[in-house]
């Protein structure tokens, strides 16, 4: 099969989160209009950026499998991986767009105070692996950074899946519709500003690039074999 192309991928990962983000109402809603130029709401855009996080967590999975299984391992490329979790996931897609977007939302509200903080004391968890993990990286110590992806992924998943289908989705009932779009046109604006005009496609040629030195930008690639 051909590598898929850079368009398509974006497209797929971006859907992928803004559905998981919305329980699948918004997916349904663009079938209908079939307006791909409308701008996403803020809870939408939180959702297109899990689409790349789950395609980082997927380049940080190959590189723990090769590691657990002692084969030769890209260190340079993991370290590339590593920067970008730091810079993307914690920096902009934790501290700011959850933090400040959505969390302040909830917390204005006193609900889900629990799970609001338990989330924040996972992006303080985060943080800490992947500190951890450059330490690994710089000495090359297979074994703890394969232990120290395996934690980061694992949190991750319970992280994002949370997040969307319970945590976030209520946030739209505590803001008005006008600042529901205002939210996102704003997080649209800082997407520019942190990564250049393009905003989460700039971020979208990083991801793709480390996926292709992994040798993993191939949807075959994750194909079962029966």
């Amino acid at each position: 099969m051909a590598d898929i192309t850079r368009r398509e991928l974006l497209y797929k990962v971006s859907m992928f989160g803004s559905l998981m983000a919305t329980g699948g109402a918004v997916f349904a809603a663009e079938s209908k209009t079939e307006n791909k130029n409308a701008k996403p709401t803020v809870l939408e855009n939180i959702g297109r950026q899990h689409g790349l996080v789950f395609c980082i967590l997927l380049v940080y999975a190959t590189a723990a499998k090769q590691l657990q299984e002692k084969k030769e391992t890209d260190f340079a490329a993991l370290s590339d991986t590593r920067d970008l979790v730091r810079e993307y996931m914690e920096q902009f897609h934790n501290d700011l767009s959850e933090e400040k977007y959505a969390m302040v939302w909830l917390d204005k509200a006193n609900v889900l105070t629990a799970e609001v903080a338990e989330l924040r004391k996972q992006h303080t968890v985060s943080r800490q692996l992947t500190d951890r993990l450059g330490v690994a990286i710089k000495n090359k110590q297979a074994q703890e950074a394969a232990t120290t992806i395996g934690q980061f992924i694992n949190m991750y998943l319970g992280h994002a899946a949370w997040e969307n289908g319970i945590v976030f989705p209520p946030v739209k009932k505590f803001v008005s519709e006008a600042q529901y779009i205002e939210l996102g046109e704003r997080l649209l604006e800082e997407e520019d500003k942190l990564f250049g005009k393009g905003g989460l496609e700039v971020v979208y040629d990083r991801v793709a690039n480390l996926m292709r030195r992994f040798g993993i930008f191939d949807l075959s690639a994750f194909t079962a074999k029966l």
